[in-house]
């Protein structure tokens, strides 16, 4: 999509553009494979460098994160706070409350095999009451 083509979903009021990272990092494997200053610093990219892009292209602030293929630990949590996140959302199926981290709040990622009855399910809460082992588990 073109920066026009997404301020124009915007004026519809019914789209806000927040963040997804600059480049979509898996950040398991690149915590692995960089040196630790290496890491850092495309820790800061993807967080503060997609941020401020959005921010001068779309013209307002970006409040909101959604963790690249539901990856997130502990030190990135506090990462996105730092970097002026409000709110960051996984891919961890379930509906999120009020004691969760407001850095790793629950949501459900759908998928072209979800019918209208999975959708219901994730939408009602039925899903969250399953137990884990009948639970879907999305692996990345």
């Amino acid at each position: 999509m073109t920066w026009e083509q997404l301020r124009e979903l915007e004026a519809t009021k019914l789209f806000r553009v927040e963040s997804h990272t600059y480049w979509h990092p898996n950040f398991k494997k690149e915590k692995k494979t960089l040196s630790t200053e290496e890491y850092a610093k495309s820790v800061d990219k993807q967080l503060n460098g997609s941020k401020k892009k959005l921010e001068e292209r779309m013209g307002h602030e970006i409040k909101y994160l959604a963790w690249v293929f539901g990856i997130y630990d502990d030190a990135l949590l506090v990462d996105a706070k730092k970097s002026g996140y409000a709110a960051a959302f996984t891919i961890d199926r379930q509906h999120a409350s009020s004691g969760d981290n407001t850095m790793a709040l629950g949501r459900y990622m759908v998928v072209s095999k979800h019918d209208i009855k999975a959708f219901e399910g994730m939408v009602n809460g039925t899903e969250d009451r399953m137990p884990k082992d009948k639970k879907e588990v999305v692996k990345y």
